[in-house]
């Protein structure tokens, strides 16, 4: 587990302590949320014809 907070605290940026914690909880984000957090660079909307 300590890989994946050392290459999310590369990735985003973001505090190890604050990753760390995140990531040993249920934590679900929305997709804009992933957005804010850093872990996605885009989100895609589907257009409606």
């Amino acid at each position: 587990m300590n890989e994946v907070i050392f290459f999310l605290h590369l990735i985003i940026g973001s505090d190890k302590g604050k990753i760390g914690q995140d990531v040993e909880r249920n934590y679900f984000m929305s997709s804009l949320e992933a957005k804010e957090y850093g872990i996605v660079d885009e989100v895609l909307k589907k257009h409606l014809k």
